[in-house]
């Protein structure tokens, strides 16, 4: 069996620097994974997990999710801008459980027109903002 020979100094500092480069990679890439990581969880959004009952008069959104949402926007009748071009209202923080009932009437646009609902109906609802993904609710007419 063949010994090894011995490394002479010079030798032995390539080898530590060779070594030295090698977890400085690693550690730079473990780094830029970790950074990858918090990016796609930073973008991760949610969906309001909501039941939504209206009548001519009122709209109640209750929510149906294991946490409190943060504020979020309800926008209803929206044109082809997105549901951001509708009559919109600001929520509230909403506990899971609890149950929110807003008159239609407070639904403005953003040149402050409020909705009228003795002129009209809602053909839909959307439900979103912050962290979470704007969700749509048809037309459907429920009763409390």
């Amino acid at each position: 069996m063949g010994c090894k020979p011995k490394l002479t100094l010079e030798q032995q500092k390539q080898q530590e620097d060779r070594w030295r480069k090698v977890d400085e990679y690693v550690a730079q890439s473990a780094a830029r994974d970790a950074q990858r990581s918090a990016q796609k969880a930073a973008n991760h959004h949610k969906i309001a997990n909501a039941s939504v009952a209206y009548d001519d008069y009122k709209v109640r959104i209750s929510n149906n999710d294991a946490e409190t949402w943060p504020e979020l926007n309800v926008f209803i009748n929206p044109g082809f801008g997105g549901p951001s071009s509708g009559y919109g209202i600001r929520i509230p923080a909403l506990q899971s459980g609890k149950s929110i009932t807003i008159p239609l009437k407070q639904f403005t646009k953003d040149n402050g027109e409020r909705f009228n609902p003795d002129t009209y109906r809602i053909t839909e609802l959307w439900i979103g903002g912050e962290d979470y993904d704007y969700q749509k609710f048809g037309a459907n007419r429920w009763k409390f």
